[in-house]
Parts: C-alpha cells; sequence; structure tokens
C-alpha cells in the first residue's frame, strides 16, 4: 500500500478520535460522567487499534504517522483540561501533563525546525496507554458506578506512572534531537 493513500482505516479511527473529543467535553461539563467516560474509553481503544491495524492491514501511511501524535497530544490536553475544570483531575497533573506537551512542541520546533523526524519510543507508547487508562479511572470514580480508595489508588498508580514515562520519553527525544543535530 502507498504510505501516501489517506483513505485508511487507522486514518479513520484517528479522524473518530478527533470529533469524540467535542463530545466528551459537552458529555463532562454536564456531568454526565457514566457517557463521558464510554466516550473517553472508546477514545482509548480505537487509539490502541488504529496503530495495529496499521501495522497488521499494511495501512501504514504519512499523513497517521504524522496526525496520530497530534491527535494523542491533544486528546490528553483536552481530557486532562476538561476534567480539571469540572474538579476530576488535580492541577499538579494537568500541568506536568501540558508542560511535557509544550516542551515537545519547542522541541520539535527548534530542533527540528518542525518535523519529527523520530518515530515514537516504546517509552512514550507505554506512557500514553497509562495515561489513556489512568485518566478515565478519574472519571470512573466519579461516576458512582465504583468508586472509593481502589479505583482512586488505581487512577492515581497509572497516571503517576504514565506520567514519569512520559517525562522519560521526552528526555529521550531530546537526547536523540541532540544526536541528530549533532550529526548534521
Amino acid at each position: 500500500m502507498s504510505p501516501d493513500r489517506i483513505a485508511t482505516i487507522p486514518n479513520a479511527l484517528t479522524l473518530l478520535r478527533l470529533l469524540a473529543l467535542p463530545v466528551f467535553v459537552l458529555l463532562t461539563v454536564r456531568h454526565a460522567w457514566l457517557a463521558a467516560l464510554v466516550v473517553l474509553l472508546g477514545i482509548a481503544i480505537s487509539d490502541i487499534l488504529d496503530g495495529y491495524l496499521a501495522r497488521r492491514l499494511r495501512q501504514v501511511s504519512r499523513l497517521g504517522a504524522a496526525l496520530d501524535p497530534v491527535v494523542d497530544r491533544l486528546t490528553l490536553m483536552t481530557v486532562s483540561l476538561t476534567l480539571f475544570s469540572v474538579g476530576v483531575l488535580p492541577a499538579l497533573l494537568v500541568v506536568l501533563l501540558v508542560t511535557r506537551d509544550l516542551l515537545i512542541a519547542l522541541l520539535v520546533l527548534a530542533v527540528f525546525r518542525g518535523k519529527l523526524p523520530i518515530p515514537v519510543t516504546r517509552t512514550a507508547k507505554l506512557a500514553t496507554a497509562g495515561l489513556m487508562f489512568g485518566i478515565p479511572a478519574f472519571l470512573l470514580g466519579r461516576s458512582g458506578i465504583v468508586g472509593g480508595d481502589a479505583i482512586r489508588a488505581c487512577a492515581v498508580l497509572l497516571t503517576g506512572a504514565g506520567t514519569g514515562l512520559y517525562y522519560l520519553g521526552l528526555l529521550q527525544y531530546g537526547a536523540a534531537g541532540l544526536r541528530r543535530r549533532r550529526l548534521q
């Protein structure tokens, strides 16, 4: 398959993730916790599926390679800020997540002149997975379906690990960028 192909199943899933974000925001600000949780879990699952299907169906495309990490960042920022605004996420977590994404954006602009020639690392993928399931656990606790200290501990553990890996990934990208600049 041509890497220039746009109409692929993985790209459609990425687009659906993007379109689901305003739905998530609307449900959250209306305190429709369960519905917001279902949308957020759908976003997380489709994020996993799009990469898997791209490889499995040999539908890896340049558009998907560029769009997927942008939608991941947009998703984490939108979800974090929205959940903070309704009192679900702590401010420190939101500051850490948004700061890391801003640092990545600055790295891409300053070191790579707007292009990120370094493939996504396994660390970054694990970080995103931890956050994509840890953050919904905070929402699960708020939904009232289940609650208590166990859900909160799970949410804190997953988001803490994801955030730590998020910053480790930032260091890896920075080191790779410096190596690449030295070679040029």
